[in-house]
């Protein structure tokens, strides 16, 4: 593994402290779950990216530049939202160490005219993820968004580091208070075909869900939390969100794409 100006060193992660065995549980069923969160296949939404690499077997260096990037895209977030200079300061030396992490596996030198994650390159759309989440009377979670006040699927952009479902999830439960168990993907959708004013582009994966438990709870991005008939939805909701609010209540055959 290269580490800039150092020279070819040879780094074990599996032997550092990240991987090293848990102790046996005495309870039974929380090994039980835990054996279940480290499958691939089932890792919670609240879990980071190192376990999708653990559990896919990439070699070490790979795993690094997964985090490296994970981290440095934590890090370019939390700085976009820091409130004091105390958050500043750690996510500015966050993406420090996440550059100093992909030093190690990228043949490149970093500088302030070539920084890491530059947000350079070829321009692509963003990335959002939605649930609409039903009850057993068939009735949709809407929530009303604090910045445009305007109703809403739950939803929200991607982050590095997750699936397009453990996006999706995460967004709806920290916007709406409820568990969700998703069923289908309903389509991919394009903002700029609705006369959206947003200055991005991007795609929305729309997955339908059903309401897994919970209660309403409102979050500094959402003013009120509601079940909605998806034949009555409130007046002030955009064509796109009314368009994937119709899809989700009435899947069609095929997903759907722009």
């Amino acid at each position: 593994m290269r580490i800039a100006g150092v020279g070819s060193v040879k780094v074990s992660l599996r032997n550092s402290r990240i991987f090293k065995q848990r102790q046996p549980y005495a309870d039974e069923e929380r090994a039980a779950r835990d054996v279940q969160l480290r499958s691939p296949m089932s890792v919670p939404v609240d879990y980071i990216g190192w376990l999708v690499c653990e559990g896919m077997e990439m070699p070490p260096s790979e795993q690094l530049r997964f985090w490296a990037h994970e981290l440095g895209g934590m890090a370019k977030t939390g700085l976009l939202y820091a409130h004091d200079s105390y958050d500043t300061d750690r996510c500015e030396r966050m993406l420090a160490i996440a550059e100093a992490m992909a030093a190690m596996t990228i043949d490149v030198d970093f500088t302030p005219e070539r920084p890491y994650l530059p947000d350079a390159g070829i321009p692509t759309p963003k990335v959002g993820c939605t649930v609409a989440a039903f009850d057993g009377e068939g009735r949709a979670v809407l929530i009303q968004r604090a910045d445009t006040q305007r109703w809403a699927l739950p939803g929200g952009y991607a982050e590095i580091g997750s699936t397009p479902a453990a996006n999706g999830l995460r967004e709806f439960r920290e916007e709406t208070g409820y568990d969700a168990e998703l069923e289908q993907l309903v389509g991919v959708y394009d903002n700029k075909r609705f006369a959206s004013v947003s200055p991005y582009q991007f795609y929305i994966c729309l997955f339908r869900a059903r309401i897994a438990g919970g209660a309403p709870a409102t979050s500094p991005e959402t003013l009120a939390v509601r079940l909605v008939h998806p034949d009555d939805p409130p007046e002030n909701m955009s064509a796109l969100q009314l368009a994937m609010l119709r899809d989700a209540a009435r899947p069609p055959a095929g997903a759907v794409y722009e």
